[in-house]
């Protein structure tokens, strides 16, 4: 099973996508197979490995909400040895939707178990907040990465 990383920080703005790609980039050119998860509503990973976020059908949100289809099916080859499980503006709804699901804080967790044999690493880039969106990341990750700006505030 591969490492799961959460990259996370209820700041918005202090690189946490900017880290998820260049964490990825880096691991992928040492010959690791990695799987990025944007599960950030605004899908600035999604947006920013080229791909438009409002053009997808398919996206977490569906695997998260609906159920189906699997996760597998979800998922975008990038470049080699890298994918995406891509996110668009309909994860905002999956905070309200969510909050009567049976064990909703596990469902990221049991949709990446299926595919952690296929991984070295997942890298999960979180949103600005510490909602249910990111305690579903942080329930599926054994790490969680904090960046940070050092600064004063």
């Amino acid at each position: 099973m591969g490492s799961i990383i959460a990259v996370a920080n209820q700041k918005g703005g202090v690189g946490k996508t900017t880290t998820t790609i260049n964490l990825g980039a880096a691991l992928a050119e040492q010959g690791y197979r990695i799987l990025w998860v944007d599960l950030d509503p605004q899908a600035a990973l999604t947006n920013g490995v080229g791909l438009q976020p409002d053009d997808l059908s398919r996206t977490v949100y569906n695997v998260l909400v609906d159920a189906e289809p699997r996760a597998a099916d979800v998922i975008i080859p990038v470049r080699v040895g890298i994918d995406l499980l891509p996110a668009n503006i309909d994860l905002a709804a999956a905070e309200i939707e969510l909050i009567s699901a049976l064990s909703r804080e596990s469902l990221l967790k049991d949709a990446l178990l299926p595919l952690a044999a296929a991984y070295d690493f997942v890298l999960i880039d979180c949103g600005p907040n510490l909602g249910l969106l990111t305690i579903n990341a942080l329930t599926a990750a054994g790490v969680v990465l904090i960046p940070l700006q050092c600064e004063y505030f």
